[in-house]
């Protein structure tokens, strides 16, 4: 019998190369086992980004109703009204029956910018009997309501609740003052009614003045004005002099 001998030479951990039969080098090879795992290689570059996503509907959009609260009504989401001087913006749908700025009403209303009425000056001249003045316009002129009647270019209307606030600086040479008053409207008339009292302890009583340099005094409200509040300025009667007022509302 012939015996065919096959040789190979075994690479490395082997010590050294030797001549073996197939089997023989199969067997060394299992004994001695495989490498470690080499490291990972770089992470790849990112892929490029998707498409843009469908655009969502709408939402509602409230009514935006700027008007006192009245528990009565049912308001929507968005819907501003107004509550003791504040604003409020509803913020869901069927809110009814929750007091703006209550314990307990954080979720159904929140507060927006409080607005006021500015700082007006105006310029007053003092009459010999009761003179109205108008804080619309830079250029008034003390006006007659002597009568306990006032044309209605010398009413102004509060838009919100405020605390009226005034200061005037008098030339007058005799002791006077000025004074908030509150006015009702008359239908279908150029004049309204003058309310008797100061609204709300707004008398400001000025001191005689040299005619050269001013006195002064400053009054702020006990109360405030309600939303809608129609009211003038009145001064009683005094011989001479003019004045300069301001009057603000927050």
């Amino acid at each position: 019998m012939v015996e065919i001998h096959q040789t190979m030479t075994l690479p490395r951990p082997f010590a050294r190369a030797q001549a073996c039969t197939w089997l023989g080098c199969l067997l060394a090879l299992i004994a001695c086992g495989t490498g470690s795992t080499g490291p990972s290689g770089p992470t790849g570059v990112a892929g490029p980004a998707g498409p843009p996503g469908p655009v969502g509907a709408t939402g509602p959009a409230g009514s935006n109703a700027s008007v006192a609260w009245n528990s009565s009504t049912v308001y929507s989401l968005g819907d501003v009204v107004l509550s003791n001087g504040t604003l409020y913006r509803s913020l869901q749908d069927a809110n009814l029956d929750h007091a703006p700025g209550a314990s307990g009403s954080e979720s159904y209303w929140r507060g927006v910018v409080l607005s006021g009425v500015p700082q007006i000056i105006s310029y007053h001249t003092f009459g010999t009997s009761q003179t109205c003045w108008t804080p619309s316009s830079t250029s008034a002129y003390g006006g007659g309501c002597a009568d306990g009647t006032v044309p209605v270019t010398y009413v102004f209307v509060v838009p919100i609740a405020c605390t009226p606030s005034l200061k005037v600086l008098s030339f007058s040479t005799q002791a006077t003052s000025v004074e908030l008053h509150t006015v009702t409207p008359i239908a279908k008339a150029f004049d309204w009614t003058l309310n008797a009292l100061p609204f709300g302890g707004t008398t400001c009583s000025l001191a005689a003045s040299n005619g050269i340099s001013p006195t002064s005094c400053s009054v702020t409200a006990s109360s405030q004005l309600a939303v809608g509040t129609a009211f003038t300025l009145v001064s009683p009667a005094t011989t001479d002099g003019v004045a300069w007022v301001t009057f603000s509302c927050f």
